[in-house]
């Protein structure tokens, strides 16, 4: 390890990230209501791992990535086909792979062979045109990893890996106009489709739940089940977080969110606000504000087009994850299953979180000109 490098790294982003993983290892510990049991040994398990590869990956020239464009690309591709395969599936979606005792998400690795992949691709076209063929070209590199994604399926990671396109979009050189034109008009696209499909039966290519949560969320006691269907988890978890008040019940005294069936993945942030309050979850809130706005830093500190888009890539992947989990335990979001960023007991996300980190952390080394 070059101790040169690790001194020029952002010192203040890692212990931000490490004091997220450890939060995060305490709520997984309090959702088990204080028994160290499979999920809090696993959780701290995939921690230590997360930790061994985000010093791993720090101490790789984040610059030799960008040489393996294609390599990242084919082998995204090749897990997404592998978990159609051989995956198992879970909570409706065949998107996990089981070694052991252990549990694999290979969508959640593809994000970071994504970012590093498309990232390469902007920079190789970092003087373009500005034409419309150039943001629809760089939009079809996304087409076959999400197509293989919503053959899963798997809605939530498909949003993410579209949140992380439409970012690097517009981190890059490409027209910003038309990337906007193609994101709203594919909004109202949606939208449309969606309303034309519950007021007169027009076909969608999604399951009948998972049209009900991009509605059920806006009033979730109009679920057909006054409030025992779809809309059930959205209400447990307001309950749960108004139950909370100021201060919060306190640590391994929350009972509401007992009512959720996932309270330590998809509704941790609904434990955090029944245990620790309004309190909390602002602290929680200006942790994660502080790790964006380093995350920031670090990309417009960065020397070269190639760092600074992977970083705002990861940026685009960390802000979906916290608005989208914790709009859904406040009935402002649809309920998508997506874990909130080193909080969630998720053991692939969690991986993968550290492993941004790690990425992140080696181009902050290199913010000032380093030979690796």
């Amino acid at each position: 390890m070059n101790k040169e490098l690790w001194k020029k790294a952002d010192w203040t982003f890692i212990i931000v990230t490490i004091l997220l993983a450890g939060i995060g290892f305490g709520l997984t510990f309090s959702s088990s209501q204080g028994m160290a049991g499979n999920l809090v040994v696993r959780t701290g398990v995939y921690v230590i791992l997360g930790i061994i590869g985000l010093i791993l990956i720090a101490s790789i020239d984040y610059n030799k990535f960008s040489e393996l464009e294609k390599p990242l690309y084919a082998i995204m591709i090749i897990v997404l086909v592998l978990v159609l395969i051989f995956g198992v599936e879970v909570y409706g979606a065949k998107n996990w792979i089981y070694i052991g005792p252990f549990s694999i998400q290979p969508s959640e690795f593809s994000k970071i062979f994504f970012v590093l992949a498309f990232g390469n691709y902007l920079n190789r076209h970092y003087e373009n045109d500005g034409s419309w063929k150039s943001v629809l070209k760089a939009l079809s590199y996304s087409i076959i990893p999400l197509i293989l994604i919503l053959m899963e399926p798997d809605l939530g990671t498909a949003l993410v890996f579209l949140a992380i396109v439409f970012g690097m979009l517009y981190a890059s050189t490409l027209n910003k106009k038309y990337i906007t034109i193609i994101l709203l008009g594919g909004l109202a696209f949606v939208v449309t489709w969606i309303t034309l499909h519950i007021s007169i039966g027009l076909p969608i290519p999604l399951a009948e739940y998972q049209i009900q949560r991009f509605t059920v969320f806006l009033n979730p006691y109009q679920d057909g089940q006054n409030g025992l269907g779809a809309g059930y988890n959205i209400i447990q978890a307001l309950i749960a977080i108004g139950s909370g008040g100021l201060g919060g019940k306190g640590m391994l005294q929350g009972t509401q969110v007992d009512f959720l069936p996932v309270k330590e993945s998809d509704f941790i942030f609904s434990l955090i606000g029944e245990e620790f309050g309004f309190i909390g979850t602002i602290v929680i809130l200006v942790i994660y504000f502080i790790f964006l706005v380093k995350a920031l830093i670090i990309a417009y500190e960065c020397l070269d087009h190639y760092g600074y888009v992977v970083v705002m890539g990861f940026i685009s992947m960390f802000l979906f994850h916290i608005i989208q989990n914790i709009g859904m335990n406040l009935s402002l979001m649809p309920v998508t299953g997506i874990p909130l960023p080193f909080l969630s007991a998720a053991g692939s996300n969690l991986l993968v979180n550290f492993l941004a980190c790690g990425i992140i952390i080696n181009i902050s080394m290199q913010r000032t000109k380093v030979i690796f």
